[in-house]
């Protein structure tokens, strides 16, 4: 049996533009005090490593994973206040894009 596990925020935005879905993410996450450490052009590096098309999609790598649930699987309760920090500054992002 598989049990699923939500491990992220996730966020449509019907009426944006690739450009201005890139730009709001950066901008939220900047609000509260989280930046982007590595952007990865997934579109670009299937192209490259395996000659394969593929649709515009781009991987912010930013701390947009959802805290609470990831440190179901850590079980370290002096992580408690980083995590208790994180999930109250990750929720505005996750809201304001919503």
């Amino acid at each position: 049996m598989a049990i699923a596990i939500p491990s992220g925020f996730e966020r449509h935005l019907a009426h944006a533009s690739f450009e201005e879905a890139i730009e709001q993410v950066t901008v939220a996450l900047k609000g509260e005090g989280f930046g982007i450490l590595t952007p990865i052009d997934v579109t670009d590096t299937l192209k490259t490593k395996l000659d394969v098309d593929f649709r515009r999609y781009t991987i912010l790598g930013a701390c947009i994973a959802d805290p609470r649930s990831l440190f179901t699987l850590v079980k370290n309760r002096d992580l408690t206040p980083v995590v208790e920090e994180a999930d109250t500054r990750l929720r505005p992002v996750a809201s304001a894009l919503a």
